[in-house]
């Protein structure tokens, strides 16, 4: 019966953005409003937006850019995970108390929390924007946003395109507070005024860098050894100021936004060797420093060596390590194969928009913008596939990482190649079909050269080989290698058994609780 509702649910979603796509192309703005209108349901406080604004032209065409471009945003129903609140009340009642997270405490908290709530199991439900948002807080939004822009000097001169894309949004990747923007706009008063004749570029990035400080950037409660406590409220988010690069970029936006500072969510989703995707913000109008990213090992200097946010594991100099053997490869920085920007407008040639199949979740969301050109140094290729027919319409190029191969951009099979625009050199893919979760080889795999040309891995059978040494698993982040080139000449101790009522340095020893009682080792 489940797996029924997921498919019955499916057919929905891709009927529904087959809707979107009929009235988007026949009536332009006015078919995606009447559209949107028609998904809100019985919810008729947007048309009482709209009937507010009826004699104000400017402020009305805000209210429809954010109505038309509602379609398919949502926010997560705080009720369908409130049994992990427990975890969140924590973790922001240390905060409030003794305030940055310090020495790895957040683990100590998981941890004793999931002593007593491990049993906890929580289905996270996310409600439709067209039908929960009210025309109160909708219209004080808009209003906030046209005063923000008069009241601070860095906005007056902002044009049109840029408030409406990057100032007005309430919400990024389907995360969103009604109080958001009177909470950043008190939280950050006194740095804002005494930035006052500053450029918005460097309000933006004051206030990036108190988020940077003040905000911990967790992978391993969220992604790695503990999970289950993804997707987070806003006010969650808020509340205790941890979380992974997403949260923690979403949260900036909203501070940013709120404070006149036009901002976006950028992403890469997934690196060329190292695993996860990453996200950050871009202050829109900053200029990018220096040449765009070839996707090359090179060491830290200056942040002007920072192409895109995240690409070194540390941002520090780090200097070439002589003791390593030869055979093992050092790098110093992660590699893209693309750059996404996540547009609160949808974009109408998205695969969300175009495909009538199963497609992967990093391709749902409408407003997915290619510009790895900005960022990275790419190619536009063809790329041969295996078969002339396909089980798929669509056929993705892959980066692999620890978890598997993952789809990073996509293409219409034709015949026995297609066709990918602005792809990251120096990078391995895949071509593959996605088919009910799985990826599937549509081709072999590449390297993509500098050059732009495809160098095939093909397996050689005609050389059969005895043995092979392996120095690595994979190759060595140079930061971890100046910790083990730290490590030479250094004498440990270990002993791998219990001393029994020895009590002389006991308080230096480890210890477990056995039948209530400790047990020194």
């Amino acid at each position: 019966m489940v797996v029924n509702k997921h498919i019955s649910y499916g057919r929905k979603i891709l009927f529904f953005f087959a809707l979107l796509t009929f009235y988007a192309c026949s009536s332009g703005e006015n078919g995606l409003l009447e559209l949107a209108l028609d998904k809100s349901g019985e919810n008729t406080e947007l048309e009482v937006v709209l009937d507010h604004y009826k004699d104000d032209l400017k402020k009305l065409e805000a209210a429809r850019f954010l109505i038309c471009n509602m379609i398919g945003k949502q926010v997560l129903d705080s009720n369908s995970v409130k049994g992990n609140q427990v975890y969140f009340d924590a973790f922001a009642n240390y905060r409030e108390t003794y305030g940055s997270f310090l020495y790895d405490i957040q683990y100590a908290i998981y941890d004793s929390i999931n002593k007593s709530y491990s049993h906890i199991k929580v289905n996270p439900r996310f409600l439709f924007d067209l039908k929960e948002l009210s025309s109160d807080y909708l219209i004080h939004h808009i209003d906030q946003c046209f005063q923000n822009k008069e009241r601070f000097p860095w906005c007056k001169n902002m044009d049109w395109a840029t408030f409406l894309n990057y100032l007005l949004p309430y919400t990024t990747d389907n995360c969103h507070w009604e109080h958001a923007w009177s909470y950043f706009d008190r939280k950050y008063a006194s740095l804002r005024d005494s930035m006052y004749t500053c450029s918005y570029e460097e309000i933006g990035k004051a206030i990036s860098d108190e988020v940077e400080q003040g905000f911990l950037n967790e992978w391993i409660i969220f992604t790695g050894k503990y999970q289950g406590l993804r997707p987070m409220t806003f006010q969650n988010i808020v509340a205790t100021q941890i979380g992974t690069c997403l949260e923690k970029s979403t949260y900036k936006i909203a501070a940013l936004r709120a404070n006149g500072i036009p901002a976006v969510l950028n992403m890469v989703p997934c690196w060329g060797n190292s695993q996860y995707p990453h996200s950050w913000v871009e202050i829109i109008g900053s200029k990018q420093s220096g040449s765009i990213y070839d996707n090359t090992q090179r060491p830290f200097l200056t942040k002007e060596d920072i192409k895109i946010d995240g690409m070194f594991w540390r941002d520090v100099y780090q200097p070439k390590i002589d003791l390593l053997p030869s055979a093992i490869t050092v790098q110093y920085c992660r590699t893209a194969p693309k750059v996404y920007r996540y547009n609160y407008r949808i974009q109408l040639h998205s695969l969300a928009i175009l495909s009538k199949e199963e497609i992967p979740a990093l391709f749902k969301n409408p407003g997915l913008e290619d510009i790895t050109d900005q960022y990275v140094v790419c190619k536009d290729i063809e790329v041969p596939l295996w078969k002339e027919k396909h089980p798929k319409e669509y056929v993705y190029l892959c980066c692999y990482d620890v978890i598997g191969w993952n789809p990073v951009c996509w293409s219409r099979a034709e015949g026995t190649k297609a066709y990918f625009p602005k792809m990251g050199v120096n990078m391995l893919y895949l071509p593959a079909y996605y088919n009910n979760g799985s990826i599937q080889p549509a081709g072999d795999a590449f390297i993509l050269t500098s050059e732009g040309n495809l160098r095939k891995l093909l397996p050689g059978f005609e050389r059969m080989e005895s043995s092979a040494t392996f120095y690595s698993k994979v190759p060595y982040r140079m930061n971890t290698a100046l910790q083990a080139a730290g490590t030479i000449g250094t004498r440990f101790y270990v002993c791998n058994f219990r001393i029994h009522n020895h009590t002389r340095g006991k308080e230096h020893r480890p210890f477990t609780y056995e039948g209530g009682k400790q047990v020194w080792y």
